[in-house]
């Protein structure tokens, strides 16, 4: 059953399907124009004005999809997340992309927002195709049966040009309390470099730990085992976090047979391979990992915290130490040869107490940030979906 069966249409609007107020188009052959991108949150970009699309371009740009200003584009693979936009740009996009261009009576930037809404957004998700393992494609056919709630053109223009006010008003507090986020990740980052690289005698890490030892993983899927020792992977280790989150478990018989690995409570993990190489967690408690984690237990000149928090604050030299590849692979040798900075185990402990209690403070400021950015992110949908569909009283828009 779709929920937009429950939206009852404004005196005067009209409902059709998708299909009926826009042209899907097919236009190619124009490699010369700019490549554009939709990206959640920001709709129809310029793909040079962004240096996180890693997507790859198809070598004949000839076949993309030619779009005009106005016309509204969709991530079929991200539509039911917001993956659309309205483009205020001429360009070309990917041929896997629908291009629907509005008819003379419909104001693209309504229907984006329309389209935005939280119905339409679960209108989106029940009529795509679901594609493992994360994301769900939605056909043509599905789309253009959408049904489309809508008032004349000059009230469409009036409900557009309203929240394209109201929701630039709120963007850009959530990009203030964004940077002010990270302008406190960032003050703590050098913080700990200044506090932890303070004697200026660089030692190789090999001569100040006693293991530095890769994971393994085990023959059986650990996405199912149950025990006693936790199993961590890459996408465990958070943002700025050198204590890892509860993890998965992998049963006593696998780690006690030797099958895999047990870091002892204490160890320091380094991703060393990927995209992520580099990022540092410390484990406060024993865990295993696969082989793309390596474990650095300590010796008895260094505190583990110490040696934590000063190979976190230094995650961009240990990824250059990786060789330059399509995947870089930081192997224990590297890591063995890493200099690090070992003062008193008295001022090691000093420091520690330091940043910790730094670090406790710039969370709970993070945290207040990012609870402030939801709301403001759930009074900006909210605020969408009143407008569209006519609950919100709009000036210039007959009630």
């Amino acid at each position: 059953m779709s929920i937009l069966d429950a939206l009852t249409a404004c005196p005067g609007w009209q409902r059709v399907p998708f299909g009926r107020v826009v042209t899907r188009r097919k236009e190619s052959g124009s490699p010369h124009l700019p490549p554009l991108s939709v990206f959640l949150g920001l709709g129809v970009v310029c793909r040079d004005s962004r240096e996180d699309n890693h997507n790859q371009l198809g070598e004949d740009l000839g076949k993309y999809l030619v779009v005009q200003r106005g016309d509204i584009v969709f991530n079929k693979l991200r539509t039911w997340q917001g993956g659309l936009g309205a483009s205020a740009y001429e360009g070309i996009v990917s041929p896997a992309y629908f291009v629907c261009r509005p008819g003379p009576d419909h104001d693209s930037r309504f229907l984006q927002y329309l389209l935005l809404s939280d119905a339409y957004l679960q209108e989106l998700t029940r009529v795509s195709k679901w594609q493992p393992p994360s994301q769900f494609d939605i056909g043509w056919e599905q789309l253009r049966a959408v049904p489309i709630f809508f008032p004349d053109l000059p009230a469409q223009r009036a409900i557009a040009d309203y929240l394209d006010t109201e929701t630039a008003r709120i963007d850009a507090l959530i990009d203030k309390k964004q940077r002010m986020v990270q302008l406190l990740a960032d003050r703590h980052l050098q913080m700990v470099r200044e506090l932890t690289c303070c004697s200026g005698l660089g030692r190789p890490l090999r001569r100040v730990v006693s293991t530095v030892k890769t994971g393994t993983t085990p023959r059986l899927g650990v996405e199912t085992l149950d025990g006693d020792a936790e199993w961590v992977t890459p996408g465990d280790f958070a943002e700025g976090l050198l204590l890892l989150p509860a993890a998965r478990l992998v049963p006593e018989s696998v780690v006690h047979t030797g099958e895999v690995p047990l870091f002892p409570p204490g160890s320091i993990l380094v991703v060393g391979i990927g995209a992520t190489a580099g990022k540092v967690a410390f484990a406060d408690r024993a865990v295993s990992s696969n082989q793309q984690v390596t474990a650095i237990v300590p010796g008895p000149d260094i505190e583990g915290r110490f040696l934590a928090w000063q190979m976190w604050s230094r995650a961009s030299e240990l990824r250059d130490l990786a060789p330059y590849t399509t995947l870089p692979i930081l192997n224990n040798e590297f890591l063995r040869s890493f200099p690090v900075d070992v003062p008193t185990l008295a001022l090691q402990r000093e420091v520690v107490r330091s940043v910790d209690g730094q670090w406790a403070e710039t969370q709970a400021l993070q945290l207040r940030l990012n609870r402030q950015t939801d709301l403001l992110r759930e009074r900006r949908q909210a605020l969408i979906t009143a407008a569209v569909t006519g609950e919100l009283e709009i000036p210039g828009v007959a009630a």
